[in-house]
């Protein structure tokens, strides 16, 4: 394997949409490329940057979901605007295979979907803010390692660290305890604790959102991330 062979590892984020899209030759004559062109081609990439803000490996839409939910675990995350988009598009992480899903996996699925709907169905941002602070991860306990991308360490310390969740290492801290560890729930526990926060707070976790200098979230502009 690529470990065995001593070669460092290997990590990247993909984003996945179903759409139809024009792939083939595209150029003239003397300049050909071959390309996917399309608006969902556009939402794919969109969803692979995103997931960096959200710590997860793998970001699918709801059209994916749609077609594979038999076959597989995903994890509810939220609902975001993508940059020329005009309406919401529901989000997943890919989790894994139901062939190998295991009952920790399953139990936080339940968790992130009840964490969904205090964040947009019933809009109760208190309540949220309560569940995930207050709720221990599934079989994850003070010191254990990450078993996936959704639970990886949070690095703390650092400007913005409640958006921009760090690396999913053993080594560098122990893994998440309660819900509010966990990387993909940070954003929507950051906005619920502005809702919910008094004014001059609110103001101040705003500021902190988008940058001192009024600079846009890791995210560089190009997401409008909820509430929705």
């Amino acid at each position: 394997s690529w470990e065995a062979k001593g070669w460092p590892t290997l990590r990247v984020r993909v984003g996945l949409h179903t759409d139809r899209v024009l792939v083939g030759n595209v150029g003239c004559e003397d300049r050909v490329n071959y390309t996917a062109l399309g608006d969902g081609v556009n939402l794919a990439a969109r969803l692979e940057a995103l997931g960096k803000v959200y710590g997860v490996t793998i970001m699918v839409s709801s059209a994916v979901v749609e077609h594979t939910e038999e076959d597989f675990v995903f994890n509810h995350l939220d609902a975001v605007v993508a940059k020329g988009k005009t309406s919401a598009t529901e989000v997943y992480e890919l989790v894994c295979p139901r062939s190998v899903v295991t009952p920790t996996q399953l139990a936080l699925q339940q968790c992130y979907a009840r964490a969904y709907e205090l964040m947009h169905t019933t809009k109760d941002y208190a309540g949220l803010v309560e569940y995930l602070e207050g709720t221990a991860v599934p079989g994850v306990g003070p010191g254990s390692c990450s078993s996936g991308p959704s639970l990886g360490t949070v690095k703390t310390g650092r400007k913005l660290s409640v958006l921009v969740p760090g690396p999913a290492t053993c080594s560098e801290a122990p893994g998440p305890t309660t819900l509010a560890d966990v990387p993909a729930l940070q954003v929507p526990l950051a906005r619920a604790r502005q809702a919910v926060a008094p004014p001059p707070q609110h103001h101040t976790a705003a500021r902190m959102a988008w940058g001192e200098e009024g600079q846009a979230s890791p995210s560089k502009g190009r997401f409008f991330v909820g509430p929705f």
